[in-house]
């Protein structure tokens, strides 16, 4: 039995330039690949570009070669690095088994310091790195969970990390995910949004272990 996913990602990041006037005054920032690995199966014809330009969309599919399904990660640096660039780093991880449900991850990070899923030993708390204020944010794309068709699933976030975390209902033969990295929302309802939240819950109902909007937006204290 095969395993494929498909990632969709666009690239959303822009600056403003104060400079110029609405709507001439975004400054689109495009996304520059570290790294791609399968650490199981491999990619199709269709594999992560070397590049995103701004506000564009590009696809990519990886498939099984065994039992183990098809599982990788790639890194974009926001940016070029050095000089320049923003510092910060967008992650993607997949993974399709044969045997288990399809999951995903997504997250920014000030800098490459994400440690990999998968092929990779890691140390502490894995993933996880300082919940430092980052100028953008990898979140799914639309209104659903970030899974096209009828194997939508809920919505993880991690507060600590910054990662949306997703995990079909049911395994899939061919899953695919839709990603988008843009700017850190700065308005309550687009962030609950993006969170897969509602607020009509009241702020305290969604998020309890939380005492500060601010912390809550990710926005610098």
């Amino acid at each position: 039995m095969s395993r494929l996913a498909t990632i969709s990602l666009t690239n959303n990041c822009f600056l403003i330039d104060i400079t110029k006037k609405p709507p001439n005054n975004k400054a689109g920032i495009p996304l520059i690949k570290i790294v791609d690995h399968m650490c199981g199966g491999g990619f199709t014809d269709i594999v992560p570009p070397n590049s995103i330009a701004p506000f564009e969309t590009v696809s990519w599919t990886s498939e099984a070669k065994d039992v183990r399904g098809t599982e990788g990660y790639v890194k974009y640096s926001i940016g070029p690095s050095g000089v320049g660039g923003t510092g910060e780093v967008a992650y993607i991880y997949w993974s399709n088994p044969l045997i288990d449900k399809a999951h995903a991850k997504v997250g920014v990070s000030p800098g490459d310091i994400i440690e990999p899923d998968c092929d990779f030993n890691k140390t502490g708390d894995g993933n996880a790195f300082p919940a430092a204020f980052c100028a953008f944010q990898a979140f799914r794309t639309g209104s659903g969970s970030g899974l096209e068709g009828p194997d939508a699933s809920e919505v993880i976030f991690d507060l600590t990390t910054g990662f949306f975390a997703f995990a079909t209902f049911v395994s899939v033969e061919h899953v695919d995910f839709s990603f988008t990295v843009g700017p850190t929302p700065n308005a309550m309802t687009q962030c609950a949004q993006l969170r897969g939240l509602s607020l009509t819950q009241g702020f305290r109902a969604i998020a309890p272990e939380v005492h500060s909007l601010r912390t809550w937006m990710r926005l610098p204290t």
